[in-house]
């Protein structure tokens, strides 16, 4: 029975991804575009461990790698797919992590965020080259919970794929390696789940160190600040991460005062969810990805925080109003931001640029074909492909 209500949110979380993707579908994700197809194509199996924008981001190569087995012009539609199955398990994981803390019905609603969340209105809706943003907060969540006791190996598959994509794994390693030594726990699930941790955290180090670049991925181009006619959505995305996590600090230490446990996974959440937006914000600045993770591992965090805290003001209880508030913006924003952003549906089906450039390669001489699947202004994004890749892309994956 348990099984089947965790199977029945996953397919709810699914829908719900998949609604958001009903324009992005048809198109081909300007940032990275065919750079991962093309790079699967070209290079060895092991370069799927090769820095991209400054780390390692293994599990999105590594599924390019699987994408170059569907026909080109499908590519939008499979990547997209896989993008909300991801999704559907990163807020299936998430509510299940907090269930035995705050019960079922409180627990859906972080799940629920990671699926909605409106930061991915404008750059992860549909983009499975991004899903490092979506695994983070799932590992933020399960480290702070009994979830790595109860299913230590999907906990421990969890780790190593997050940790291999993404360079912020240091964040959950701390978090579980304090929790480990606070509770003396040194079983050996919990000492396998920790070298895990430890293991992809060094190795995203040392390449993040040693890369060509280290702190400003975008250069002098890093936005710190809102610009002129911004507007509410990147307003919100600039100060919610970091405005929610401060808030269940709040709280969070309210709640230690008083509370006689030694591990408090409110307090770790909430820590979790400041340096989380500290961190992606002195890196990247004002950037919607990185947002993604942050406000839903702020918003899970003020959800945790208030849920069990008893403070009253007058008849209301103070912190279930504010858990309402901050339900009642997330709402508004993931219903104003729901659908993908222009940035993502921009110009041709991608299906029909493919079929523009294989007619042409077949009633032309022409021996290779530009496909511009992004087009603001003067700005474009294309791709040269010869016929002969247009022709024989299945059989990309065995070129090797």
């Amino acid at each position: 029975m348990e099984r089947l209500r965790w199977m029945g949110l996953a397919l709810i979380f699914l829908v719900v991804s998949l609604l958001r993707s009903i324009d992005a579908i048809h198109h081909l994700i300007p940032d990275p575009g065919l750079g991962f197809q093309l790079n699967a194509w070209s290079a060895d199996l092991s370069d799927v461990f090769v820095r991209y924008y400054g780390y390692p981001q293994v599990a999105p190569r590594a599924i390019s790698e699987l994408l170059n087995l569907v026909p080109l012009s499908q590519l939008t539609y499979w990547a997209t797919a896989l993008n909300s199955v991801v999704v559907a398990i990163c807020a299936v994981v998430i509510a299940i992590a907090l269930t035995p803390i705050i019960g079922l019905r409180l627990a859906a609603l972080p799940g629920l965020s990671l699926a909605v969340t409106f930061p991915a209105h404008e750059g992860l809706v549909g983009n499975i080259w991004a899903i490092r943003w979506l695994l983070l907060p799932a590992t933020c969540l399960v480290v702070i919970s009994d979830f790595t006791r109860k299913h230590w190996r999907a906990s421990l598959l969890l780790f190593i794929v997050t940790g291999l994509s993404h360079a912020y794994i240091f964040i959950p390693a701390i978090v579980f390696m304090a929790r480990a030594w606070v509770e003396r726990d040194g079983k050996p699930k919990t000492a396998l789940h920790g070298f895990a941790l430890t293991g992809t955290t060094l190795f995203q180090g040392y390449a993040f160190w040693t890369g060509p670049r280290s702190t400003r991925l975008y250069g002098d181009s890093t936005a710190y600040w809102p610009w002129t006619g911004s507007g509410i959505y990147w307003l919100a995305v600039f100060i919610l991460p970091l405005g929610l996590a401060l808030i269940s600090v709040g709280f969070s230490i309210a709640k230690s005062r008083t509370s006689t446990e030694n591990w408090s996974p409110h307090l770790a959440l909430s820590l979790q969810a400041t340096l989380l937006a500290i961190t992606s914000y002195l890196q990247l600045g004002i950037k919607s990805s990185p947002a993604v993770a942050g406000t839903s591992v702020s918003y899970a965090a003020v959800i945790l925080a208030t849920s069990t805290t008893g403070q009253t003001f007058g008849r209301i209880k103070f912190p279930q109003l504010v858990a309402f508030a901050t339900t009642l913006i997330m709402l508004i924003l993931s219903i104003r931001y729901f659908l993908a952003s222009s940035y993502l549906t921009n110009g041709l089906p991608w299906s029909q640029i493919v079929a523009q450039g294989v007619t042409k390669c077949k009633t032309t001489t022409a021996s290779q074909v530009e496909l511009t699947y992004f087009t603001n202004g003067d700005f474009t994004n294309s791709e040269l492909l010869t016929c002969q890749q247009m022709k024989s892309w299945v059989e990309w994956f065995f070129r090797r």
